[in-house]
């Protein structure tokens, strides 16, 4: 009697036992494919010690492949009803699967691709029956479940279907097969809602972007993402910057995004967590080798190997790069080290791991979009360096208590230092005007001896008689009196009393040269205070020295002339000083005749340095002004850390409890040095080219030096509560403690911070210079400066307490539905604090256009700069920002073979904080009100026949939800409201609803791999973004081809002038690139991959910024050998952009041995 099966139980199995009857040409096809396929088998000889307690076969199962990271598939229908006595002990993968199996009528099959799957045992199937009967089967549909790390330390797994977000995870293979460069390249072109900024210019230091909030290396851009390597936040504590040069790419062994304001994670944590965890020796036995060439002169030479005999694993890894760069003048190298000793024991795993990095990268940032057209490999000005160092330590442990319950923890040191150097164009004249450098032979000092033991000019004292004698004529000629002087005794150079020594020393040298004695000095605190005379006590040195040369014709008048130098004693007696006229009194200048050194203007008055200062059409000086500065920054930090975490992994029920200490200090100095362009704008010192007055292109200036320490306590728990299989409930909190210290010493004149032009040497009116000494005449250069303050401290504090709930349900095994609700903040970084704005209204008399009293914030009042580096400001205090996440989603699978999600999400920000920008590079962070993130994200991905793909969309619109005004001096919509300064007088108002610059709106990633032959695949990526506003274009109106009025000091009245109609847009375009990938596996040990990308040689820019162009050309500026054009008024609107990578080629060769 023919039978037909119906029930699908038994069909399964049906279906499994013709699976085992062709198991041997199944395990000989997956053997062929293997041997092409660059994958690293499962260690199945290794025992390891399991406590997993006893309960549904499912759960059970899921557990076990957790922990040994593997892929396992099956059918939950082959689990329903079905239960396992758990596994306490110490077995091989295949042994474990044996015991959890016993008696289930299932095992677990190797798939000879990395993981297992789940098939009916044979001795379990009913036999067949003669040839006549009929079999029907139906299709068995498996899924392979993995197991998500919440948070930073290991210890409670959970499956993506309990997770209420919208996890995404890279594999190491998948790292592997992207030949990404980055983890910003592979996040790009593998995650949903991820964008790239490259405004470095460099591949390791480009900015990556996820739901508008960013992780990246520049300081100055506010962090909004947190990024974990084995539970260690690599988030810097100068910045709270990510370092993606850092981190190797061959030492990774998977990507864990977790979006949102997720409180599990800490503190930065706004909108989302990278959480990355390494490889071990337990896990990864082949020796991996790659080496890659092509295009920009790249080399690049990866090696990974691993090692255990079961108790004992080794592993390392090691990466090292080097380019020439795409672009002129920036070559990068990489070096890279990962190395991790582990122990596994019965109840115990150890690991301890560290990390080496060195790296020096150039890049050369943004460029006018004008000048990009010009010169595709072009810079704006270089060179733009940053040498990064790392040394990271790590001990990790995990204790398994008994079947449920288990402890993890770490300790951790890492220490980095960052030495940057970067050029710029210098711009900050503010009507300065031209002093000449002195001809040769010219003095302008005039010079006194001094062989007396107060070292001030040498003297005779008198009494008043013999004084009024003087005057009545007692001398015909000053070579007589000196000699008759001379032959008297205690006359020259007498002793004087310690008051009018006091006195005559502090009136000497403070009066000797202002500029040295007072803006050359530390918060403009000379050694010397000028003494105040009267009519008992006086040396006047001011204009009487110096005139002294003048006088030397007749010894009475001479006399007169130094008639304002006497003292009183005790007694009452006046005596006065007859100073010995000056050596080079018959060519020097002294403080006699004016301002000797201003070069007239061509139309009356002083010449400006910059043209635009002194009349629209005036050229400006070229010779002699400095086009350029070089800044030289060097961050120290180490950050110190321990955490504990307890875990319950039971059947209902999934909690942890944790606490974490962290400790992060850094270090941060800043010098900054004028020079010159060459033609191809690069740097360079030219003390000798440079006229004299600038002080700053023979010594660098300290900007500021700064130490500071964080100290954050935290307390943080997770419960996700499973009353039954399909219903997973999550709620988790955090409370943070953090208190910190700042330490700076800041470079400020009063209540000013002069600008490094302003810093101006001088020559000596008079100098005392002892016989047979060669004393200068000229400018007084120092050898070094020392311009900071005494050191200041601020100390400040911040609590948190962080909830998040969330909830997912299995509607059915195909479909998953989840909602989430989640709370995190930040904390102002060190640097974020440091440069704050002080909005305090200070008044700076009326407004000359209204005539009515006119305020401007005080850090502009004070000329404080904040330009990154710059001085510190000690205050204001900022708060912290508070981000609140709502999310929502579905994903599921089709067919078996086809994975989809869709989900979608806002984040509401209270306390924002923004990038604030003014003229003359003086940046500040303020706090701007409510922010907004919201968008969707959707994605599908899968495998048909020979056909892989994966496409990730995402809407990603990031807004200003209050108003507040800031400056816009660049943009075509700004309108004047006098400040004090008409740098500062230009503002935008941004409203609700204007979209956050550098963020794109759509952004699509998609890829498709197809095997052309068992050996030979060959894949496309598509990379697309849409256009994004720029940088200083908050407020979206910014136009092209409008005109600006705008007013400016001209001789030092403000004048009305029409500035160069505008030819940027306020958008850099949207754009699409493609990648494409081609590999060959030769053997089963060789491969070849090529990789081309931006196969269309697609020209675009990922940012932008609006700025000016000191290097456009016009019609009255001179122009130098740079380009520079000395009239500032012709300088030009444009858009600053980073421009993407041309077409470029690699071949690679990988050799791996098992």
């Amino acid at each position: 009697m023919r039978e037909r099966f119906k029930n699908t139980h038994i069909l399964s199995c049906m279906l499994a036992l013709n699976t085992a009857i062709y198991l041997p040409t199944v395990y000989a096809e997956l053997a062929e494919t293997n041997a092409v396929q660059q994958q690293v088998p499962t260690n199945q000889t290794i025992s390891q010690d399991y406590n997993i307690p006893a309960g549904p076969l499912s759960k059970t199962l899921s557990s076990y492949a957790g922990k040994n990271g593997l892929n396992f598939s099956f059918d939950p229908s082959l689990t329903e009803g079905k239960t396992s006595k758990g596994l306490t002990g110490q077995y091989t993968v295949q042994q474990g699967f044996d015991q959890l199996l016993k008696d289930s009528g299932l095992e677990a099959m190797d798939d000879q691709d990395g993981g297992y799957l789940l098939i009916p045992a044979p001795e379990s199937l009913p036999a067949l029956g003669d040839g006549e009967d009929v079999l029907q089967l139906d299709q068995v549909n498996v899924r392979a479940q993995r197991f998500y790390e919440l948070g930073p330390l290991p210890g409670l797994g959970l499956t993506k279907e309990e997770i209420p977000s919208n996890v995404q995870s890279i594999s190491s293979k998948e790292i592997k097969d992207s030949h990404s460069l980055s983890m910003s390249d592979l996040f790009n072109t593998k995650l949903q809602g991820v964008t790239v900024n490259d405004y470095q210019g460099n591949p390791f230091q480009m900015d990556v972007q996820y739901r508008g909030f960013t992780a990246g290396p520049q300081i100055g851009s506010p962090q909004g993402l947190s990024v974990f390597i084995d539970g260690i936040r690599v988030n810097e504590p100068f910045g709270d910057v990510v370092n993606w040069d850092m981190i190797p790419m061959n030492a990774i062994a998977n990507v864990d995004l977790f979006p949102g304001s997720n409180p599990i994670f800490g503190l930065n944590t706004l909108g989302g967590a990278f959480a990355l965890k390494t490889k071990d020796g337990f896990n990864n036995t082949a020796m991996d080798a790659e080496v890659l060439a092509g295009s920009f002169g790249r080399k690049q030479l990866q090696i990974e190997n691993g090692w255990n005999n079961g108790k004992i694993a080794f592993f390392g890894a090691g990466n090292f790069f080097m380019e020439d760069g795409w672009r002129d003048n920036s070559p990068s190298e990489v070096d890279q080290l990962f190395a991790k000793a582990s122990y596994r024991g019965d109840k115990l795993d150890v690991h301890l791991s560290t990390l080496i990095v060195d790296t020096k990268l150039v890049g050369n940032g943004l460029i006018p979009s004008e000048e990009y057209s010009q010169n595709r490999e072009g810079v704006f000005t270089a060179p733009d360096t940053t040498q990064n160092k790392l040394q990271q330590f790590q001990l990790a442990a995990a204790y398994q208590v008994n079947d449920t319950f288990s402890v993890t923890g770490q300790v951790y040191r890492r220490n980095s230092r960052r030495d940057s150097q970067g050029a710029d164009v210098y711009t900050e004249f503010n009507g300065q005007t031209v002093r000449r450098n002195l001809t040769e032979g010219e003095q302008y000092t005039c010079l006194f001896d001094t062989s007396n033991k107060y070292e001030i000019p040498d003297y005779y004292v008198v009494d008043e008689a013999k004084y009024n004698s003087i005057l009545g004529g007692e001398y015909g000629t000053l070579d007589e009196m000196f000699t008759d002087l001379d032959s008297q005794a205690n006359t020259f150079n007498a002793t004087l009393p310690d008051f009018y020594v006091n006195q005559a020393q502090n009136n000497f040298f403070f009066e000797q040269n202002f500029n040295r004695n007072e803006t050359l000095n530390a918060a403009g605190e000379s050694k010397y205070s000028y003494v105040t005379d009267d009519s008992d006590n006086s040396y006047a040195v001011q204009t009487s020295l110096s005139s002294l040369k003048d006088a030397q014709f007749d010894a009475g008048f001479y006399a007169f002339s130094s008639g304002d130098n006497f003292f009183y004693t005790d007694n009452g007696q006046k005596f006065h000083l007859i100073i010995k006229p000056p050596t080079n009194g018959d060519s020097c200048y002294g403080d006699v005749g004016g301002e000797l050194l201003e070069v007239a203007g061509p139309e009356g008055g002083v010449q400006t340095v910059d043209g635009g200062a002194y009349s629209p059409t005036n050229p400006g000086v070229v010779d002699g002004t400095p086009t350029a500065v070089l800044t030289d920054n060097t961050i120290d930090q180490i950050t110190d850390g321990a955490s504990l975490q307890f875990n319950w992994n039971t059947e209902k029920h999934k909690f942890m409890i944790g606490v974490s200490v962290d400790r992060p200090t850094a270090e941060y100095s800043s010098t900054q040095q004028l020079g010159l362009l060459t033609a191809d704008r690069e740097f360079y010192y030219a003390p000798d080219e440079l006229r004299d007055q600038y002080v700053a292109a023979d010594v660098p200036i300290s900007n500021n030096n700064f130490d500071g320490e964080q100290l954050t306590k935290s307390l943080y728990l997770s419960e996700t509560w499973s009353p039954v299989e399909t219903w997973h409930f999550n709620a988790s909190a955090r409370y943070n403690d953090t208190h910190g210290k700042n330490r700076m010493r800041t470079r400020t004149y009063g209540n000013y911070v002069p600008s490094l032009a302003e810093l101006e040497a001088f020559p000596d009116y008079f100098a005392v210079c002892p016989k047979g000494m060669n004393c200068p005449t000229g400018y007084y250069i120092p050898e070094s400066l020392d311009l900071l303050n005494e050191e200041e401290s601020e100390n400040f504090s911040y609590y948190s307490l962080n909830p998040s709930f969330g909830v997912a349900w299995q509607a059915n095994p195909e479909l998953n539905i989840y909602a989430n609700f989640s709370q995190g903040v930040r904390v102002p970084s060190v640097i974020e604090l440091g440069c704050a704005l002080d909005k305090t209204p200070v008044s700076i008399g009326n407004d000359p256009s209204t005539g009515k009293e006119a305020f401007i914030y005080k850090s502009l009042k004070e000329n404080r700069s904040c330009s990154l580096p710059s001085t510190l400001s000690g205050d204001p205090y900022l708060p912290q920002i508070k981000a609140q996440t709502y999310e929502i989603g579905v994903r599921g699978v089709i067919d078996n073979n086809i994975e989809w999600n869709l989900s979608a999400y806002q984040t509401n920000i209270d306390d924002d904080l923004y990038l604030v920008a003014y003229p003359g590079n003086r940046n500040f962070f303020d706090s701007i009100g409510s922010t907004s993130r919201q968008g969707i994200e959707a994605g599908l991905s899968g495998q048909k026949g020979k056909w892989g793909f994966s496409v990730n969309y995402a809407l990603t619109e990031a807004t200003f939800e209050d108003k507040f005004s800031i400056s816009g001096n660049d943009n075509s919509s700004s309108y004047e409201q006098y400040a004090g300064n008409f740098n500062y007088s230009r503002l935008i108002d941004v409203e609700p609803g204007s979209r956050m610059p550098g963020v794109s709106l759509h952004n699509l990633n998609t890829t498709i791999n197809y095997l052309v032959t068992p050996k030979w695949t060959v894949g496309l990526t598509a990379i697309a973004h849409s256009s994004s506003y720029v940088r200083g274009n908050e407020n979206n109106k910014h136009q092209a081809g409008k005109v600006v009025y705008e007013t400016v000091d001209i001789a030092g009245s403000p004048t009305l002038v029409a500035r160069k109609s505008t030819n940027n847009p306020g958008k850099v375009p949207g754009y699409m690139t493609f990648n494409l990938q081609s590999q060959y596996q030769f053997t089963k040990n060789f491969s070849v991959n090529l990789l081309v990308n931006n196969i269309l040689d697609t020209e675009y820019y990922s940012a932008g910024t609006l700025g000016r162009n000191p290097f456009s050309e016009g019609t009255y500026g001179a122009r130098g050998p740079d380009g520079y054009n000395h009239n500032s008024l012709e300088w030009e609107s444009t858009n600053f952009v980073a421009p993407g990578a041309p077409r470029a080629a690699w071949v690679s060769m990988r050799l791996l041995f098992d």
